[in-house]
């Protein structure tokens, strides 16, 4: 109230209100029920949760993307009030809208068609992460194999020289970090039955082609993704409609047959 030029101040339990032009305050009891403590504070409270209401749910959080309806009746069951509701209704309209236009443009009649796609779209997604599970590992194994052979070409000199050293024991002391990198890249190729290195060069080829795959299907796996969550979420919001329906059509004492909409 202060920035209307009205001062507010208490005593006894009791507002009193003084304008700018006036010297004396005024008691809450001459102006009426509506300024007492109680109503001015409950007034403060409600317009206060307004505000943050309207702040809250004034918009769709996520304008390009279909979100899961809401069910009004469990939020409101929680404590949800009346601008929530309102919110919420709206809310729910535009993403049936949103659901629908979706339906549209797949080209999906029924709830046949869209369960099809939807199981296509997974499928979809599951064989994309399936090649890139399959690089990944691919480019590790290069990654392990590019190290061994790096180095036991670079440490080889050692285990040749270690044979014609007039002092065998203390050249392996002084080149122990070598030479237990060049035992166990020989290990490793034993293990893996490698008989015949590639070279860097070659290996490094490989792996960038490798890469190179992996962030196409990578790619092609991020927009399976996201056309399945998409249509899942609008054929779970379908979902809800009908059993909406159903339970109002119970209601009335019938139940009809329903399809996809346009």
């Amino acid at each position: 109230m202060q920035e209307h030029g009205v001062t507010v101040s208490e005593s006894r339990g009791r507002f009193s209100y003084r304008t700018a032009d006036r010297t004396k305050p005024i008691s809450s009891r001459k102006l009426g029920d509506d300024f007492s403590k109680e109503k001015v504070l409950a007034a403060l409270a409600e317009n206060a949760e307004r505000k943050k209401t309207a702040k809250l749910y004034s918009s769709d959080p996520r304008p390009d993307r279909i979100s899961h309806l809401i069910d009004i009746q469990a939020k409101l069951a929680a404590g949800k009030g009346v601008g929530y509701e309102h919110w919420a209704k709206i809310f729910n309209l535009k993403q049936l809208a949103k659901s629908m236009a979706l339906f549209t443009r797949y080209n999906l009649n029924s709830e046949e068609e869209l369960n099809a796609r939807v199981a296509e779209l997974q499928e979809k997604r599951d064989e994309a992460l399936k090649v890139v599970k399959d690089l990944e590992g691919r480019i590790k194994a290069n990654q392990e194999l590019s190290r061994h052979v790096l180095a036991y070409v670079q440490n080889k000199k050692f285990a040749q020289q270690v044979k014609t050293a007039k002092n065998p024991e203390t050249f392996r002391e002084q080149h122990r970090a070598e030479l237990t990198a060049y035992q166990a890249a020989a290990a490793y190729f034993k293990a893996q039955k490698i008989t015949k290195l590639p070279s860097l060069k070659q290996l490094e080829a490989e792996r960038e082609q490798l890469i190179s795959e992996k962030a196409r299907f990578y790619e092609a796996y991020r927009e399976a993704k996201k056309a399945w969550m998409e249509l899942s979420t609008a054929q779970q919001n379908l979902a809800s409609m009908l059993r909406q329906d159903e339970r109002h059509q119970v209601q009335e004492g019938g139940l009809h047959d329903t399809d996809i909409a346009h």
